[in-house]
């Protein structure tokens, strides 16, 4: 009985012994999934290799006023760099496509984008002083990445020429978007912020001495030549002659002098009337929350209705603007757009003369007079 029992015991573990496992039924079943490859195999599995990052292509592009044969001389530099036109450096790499060449162009070169007959790049030969011009052929997708890489090699400068059109050469204001990229100096005679690479011609013609005071305005040589004079403009507060260039400054300056009358006068221009309400909200120490009492000068109506005429004419220069001569414009406004949907203007000249300043009183005072009439009627 104990023999027949043991080998019934052992033909289970044979049999135990002899199922195939878990592991092998799954081999057997899906094979690709679970076999283990022995040997080489015949495509090896791809290693992601990360791309190389594109190094950056600097290149230093100068626009010509027009087609030239040779490069322009140290004069002529002047001159372009004056007119928003010479050497900038473009910031690029081996990828950019024309379409991408072009759009840092224009941010580079304002000018360059009116124009509309196209423009080549040309290089010159090594040497000194004035150097020919060889053209830079395009390939079929225009000026790429890889093209300025092999012409700019050495920084070399390449040369922008407009095809049919020709470039002004006449020098810009420094307040002008061309400058805006270019680091910026004080001049220590005038006080005005110039652009860095034209500081040095700035300081040779600029004859100002001291700004702020009605004293000391402008020193001007007697024996300038007749180009310098042309270069000068009438101030429309003061009526005197002042550089192009200094003219939006001393006119910041001009605005804040004491007021031409302590009362408004309704026999005056427009222009000393805007000159006169501006010097008063420019006013320091105000307390801008007492009541405000207005009177006519030459004119005995005095009141609420004096008053009311007041802020009425303030609320509409603020809409229509001042008849004042701030920016090369007969009218400065400080706020553009629509008649319903009226937006801050972006110029940094109004913000930096402390126009909306003068605006934020405006409105404050007249909406503290609009609560008085409210509460006391």
């Amino acid at each position: 009985m104990i023999n027949k029992y043991s080998w019934i015991q052992s033909c289970r573990e044979q049999r135990q012994t002899e199922r195939p496992s878990h592991q092998m039924e799954m081999t057997r079943s899906f094979p690709g999934l679970f076999t283990k490859g022995r040997g080489k195999r015949r495509f090896p599995a791809a290693n992601l290799v990360p791309a190389k990052r594109l190094k950056p292509l600097d290149v230093a592009f100068y626009l010509l006023p027009k087609q030239c044969e040779k490069t322009p001389k140290e004069q002529e530099q002047i001159v372009h760099m004056h007119a928003g036109l010479g050497r900038r450096t473009a910031h690029l790499d081996e990828s950019t496509t024309h379409e991408e060449l072009c759009d840092a162009l224009k941010v580079l070169f304002p000018k360059l984008g009116a124009v509309t007959g196209g423009w080549l790049l040309y290089k010159s030969a090594g040497g000194w002083g004035s150097r020919k011009l060889s053209l830079v052929a395009p390939d079929d997708t225009g000026y790429t990445g890889m093209i300025l890489k092999s012409v700019s090699r050495g920084a070399k400068i390449l040369f922008i020429a407009p095809i049919h059109e020709e470039l002004s050469t006449n020098p810009l204001p420094l307040t002008d978007e061309a400058f805006s990229s270019m680091p910026k100096a004080t001049c220590q005679k005038c006080g005005v912020a110039v652009p860095l690479p034209l500081l040095t011609e700035h300081i040779k013609s600029c004859d100002v001495m001291y700004v702020g005071s009605d004293d000391n305005l402008a020193n001007v040589d007697s024996s300038e030549p007749d180009d310098r004079k042309s270069d000068m403009q009438e101030c429309p507060v003061c009526t005197k002659m002042f550089p192009t260039d200094f003219i939006e400054v001393h006119a910041s300056s001009c605005v804040e002098r004491a007021p031409y009358f302590s009362a408004w006068t309704s026999e005056k221009a427009l222009l000393n009337m805007d000159m006169a309400l501006i010097s008063f909200y420019k006013s320091p120490n105000v307390e801008w929350g007492r009541p405000l009492n207005c009177k006519l000068e030459g004119d005995t109506a005095i009141g609420q209705g004096v008053t009311r005429f007041f802020f009425s004419t303030c609320m509409e220069k603020l809409k229509s603007g001042f008849c004042i001569n701030f920016a090369n414009s007969n009218v400065t406004q400080l706020f553009e757009g629509e008649p319903g949907h009226l937006v801050p203007s972006a110029s940094h000249f109004l913000v930096e003369s402390d126009m909306f300043l003068v605006a934020g009183r405006m409105s404050f005072t007249a909406f503290l007079f609009r609560r008085h009439m409210t509460n006391g009627a």
